[in-house]
């Protein structure tokens, strides 16, 4: 069994699993903590002992550290729906903040072909991908960089973790990236009507440290979802071809296909 370190209590991790649209073995597991606002997204071959873990001497004994294995989990700041989030390799996620009048929804797809296949290409063709998604106001995010959060949001570097010492220019770098995050938080809270005035739109890299970068690390691509009228995250859904907003008593579901 693996552990989170802080407020994760052991007996009620399989009523926090994130639920899946169907039968078949997800190459991921999504563990949805009890503090916070955090998912730990694990391959599913470290759960199932295909790739080697060591136990620590934490009571009681046998657990297993998820911060040990950066290449293998992940631990992020979003919440899940309470409806199927997990479909193949692809994860529903929002955000919300309490001055937003509605929430921020985004698909993490951890397909690590596709985020090789993506990783590899060349600046002029991130450039022309970069002006399509701003034409079709359209926001995507490449992650490699390995971080992980603790309960109480904070950001913790799983490239040079302590007591490796991080390149000054990384330091800078992650300072960069650390406000520039804080700044987008206030724009996606923005006051407009119109998802395509609050949300950043294009194309984002946030990549490893040029040294770290081979083999690809266990990464995602996040892509922000237009949902308009969604207010009720919660009430969300994801298949392999759409996401469902499941009807209430006084109001019809919904069905949003990818394009």
């Amino acid at each position: 069994m693996f552990y989170h370190g802080q407020h994760s209590n052991p007996e009620c991790i399989n009523n926090d699993l994130g639920q899946t649209s169907t039968s078949t073995l997800s190459p991921i597991v999504v563990h949805n903590h009890d503090s916070a606002s955090r998912i730990t997204i694990f391959k599913s071959e470290l759960l199932l002992g295909d790739i080697p873990s060591v136990a620590t001497s934490q009571d009681p004994s046998g657990l297993r550290k998820v911060w040990y294995y950066p290449n293998d989990a992940r631990t992020l700041s979003f919440k899940v729906p309470d409806f199927p989030c997990v479909a193949t390799t692809c994860v529903l996620v929002y955000r919300r903040d309490e001055r937003a009048e509605r929430p921020i929804i985004f698909v993490l797809d951890f397909d690590q072909t596709l985020l090789a296949a993506l990783e590899s290409k060349q600046p002029s063709e991130r450039a022309d991908w970069n002006a399509q998604l701003v034409d079709a106001c359209a926001q995507v995010k490449v992650v490699t960089r390995r971080f992980n959060i603790d309960v109480e949001d904070q950001i913790w570097d799983a490239e040079y973790p302590w007591p490796q010492q991080a390149p000054p220019e990384w330091e800078a770098h992650l300072d960069t990236i650390l406000k520039d995050d804080d700044d987008d938080d206030d724009e996606d809270m923005d006051d407009s009507d119109s998802d395509d005035e609050a949300l950043p739109l294009g194309l984002e890299y946030d990549e490893a440290p040029e040294e770290h970068r081979k083999p690809v690390p266990f990464g995602y691509v996040q892509t922000t979802l237009r949902v308009e009228g969604v207010t009720d995250a919660r009430r969300l859904a994801i298949t392999r071809q759409a996401v469902l907003e499941l009807p209430e008593l006084t109001k019809n579901g919904r069905v949003f296909y990818f394009d």
